[in-house]
């Protein structure tokens, strides 16, 4: 803009009307607003419904059903969110239209209508832990739904800020995959050898807010470690999560993990070098280490589509940016 109102000063009107063109088709074609556009049009692609339905259920009260939480009055509720941890209730007073969400992952919600005689299907939804300033949702397709309760439950999603993932896997399943491909290449990369600040600092070169072992501090080790357990590949990372939790660096809840924190704000730690393998990282660099985590992540991206769980590729840019923290022109 400085440069236009520059050029508006010194060159010829005509001149400067070509000037602004020139600037204006640089600025469109590079890489940040082709992203953008990009980002955009999958948020749209990603807000229609798989089906078109002949009416939209509207969506005005809500109420949290689940042990933690205060029942509502049901008899009112447009929409119920259920974490699966109630037994049966009576249900007889539930408005017909009514929307009946079950939160979590890997939950059955056909056993959940069953055990609570719903006369409609429950649909499975995963809320994803919100980035800052983005959120994501997953809402399994899987078994019969009813379209009108989809296009329902996306929209109020919508609202509240939300992209929704429909996807053909059980709930969760998305966010598991790439999460849990993260996490692995950053263990990987530590059992040979590199410091945790390398690995992440690899990866926020690579575009992440924050890299794959600072995630596994906010997540909890212990959690991590049920998360990749089944599917770690070599004894060596796992045996790294074993060493940290036995040594009662569990993550940021206790003010240390791969890294030391105060105040919220983590550093590097020396403690943990006798916890950690020998040096021998083949001397790789921060650009070297971000592309071996982009491998990793764009293997499982490439098995989710193969197996035809998400409905477009750009399904997955909206679980990197908005899901994963990844910066909006990587």
């Amino acid at each position: 803009i400085l440069h236009c109102v520059e050029a508006a000063q010194l060159l010829p009107f005509e001149q400067g009307l070509q000037f602004e063109q020139s600037l204006f088709r640089e600025r469109i074609s590079a890489p940040e607003a082709r992203a953008a556009r990009h980002i955009l049009m999958a948020e749209r692609y990603a807000a229609l419904p798989p089906k078109p339905a002949a009416a939209v259920a509207s969506v005005h009260r809500v109420v949290l059903y689940g042990s933690r939480d205060s029942l509502g009055a049901l008899a009112l509720a447009d929409l119920v969110l259920d974490d699966g941890t109630l037994p049966a209730s009576p249900l007889a007073e539930l408005q017909p239209h009514a929307i009946w969400a079950l939160l979590g992952r890997g939950l059955r919600p056909d056993a959940r209508a069953t055990q609570l005689s719903l006369s409609k299907p429950i649909l499975p939804l995963h809320l994803w832990p919100p980035n800052p300033a983005r959120a994501l949702a997953e809402l399994s397709l899987t078994g019969q739904r009813d379209m009108a309760d989809i296009a329902g439950l996306m929209a109020v999603l919508a609202r509240l800020g939300r992209t929704t993932l429909l996807t053909r896997a059980q709930t969760g399943e998305i966010e598991h995959r790439l999460r849990s491909a993260l996490y692995k290449a950053g263990l990987g990369l530590l059992a040979l050898g590199a410091r945790p600040e390398a690995v992440d600092a690899g990866a926020v070169q690579l575009g992440f807010t924050r890299g794959p072992c600072q995630m596994m501090d906010r997540h909890g080790l212990p959690q991590v470690q049920a998360r990749v357990s089944r599917s770690t590949d070599g004894e060596a990372a796992d045996k790294i999560l074993e060493a940290f939790i036995a040594a009662g660096r569990i993550g940021q809840s206790a003010g240390q993990g791969f890294f030391a924190y105060r105040d919220g704000k983590a550093s590097a730690d020396t403690a943990i070098d006798r916890l950690l393998p020998e040096r021998y990282a083949l001397g790789l660099t921060e650009a070297q280490l971000g592309r071996a985590i982009l491998g990793a992540i764009a293997n499982a991206a490439a098995q989710i589509m193969t197996a035809g769980l998400l409905r477009r590729a750009s399904d997955i840019d909206l679980a990197m940016v908005k899901g994963l923290g990844l910066s909006l022109i990587h």
